[in-house]
């Protein structure tokens, strides 16, 4: 004799189908949360251009107006 006594398989094959069905939607889930994190490394990627190029257009200036004083006070 089994214990416990099970009058049929049918509980545990629903039990296994709601496992994998919720398998399913965790896996659902990192997918989306993976997108999400390689569309912000590509926002990063753009914005991180733009302060690189903005950063050199400061220097540029700096050293303009540096040098822009230096020969005024000749």
């Amino acid at each position: 004799m089994k214990f416990p006594v099970v009058e049929s398989n049918q509980v545990e094959i629903d039990d296994f189908n709601r496992k994998i069905n919720d398998l399913r939607g965790d896996i659902r889930e990192l997918q989306e949360t993976i997108n999400e994190l390689k569309e912000f490394e590509e926002e990063k990627d753009v914005w991180g251009g733009f302060m690189i190029i903005a950063a050199i257009g400061l220097a540029i200036t700096g050293i303009a107006i540096g040098a822009a004083s230096f020969a005024k006070k000749k």
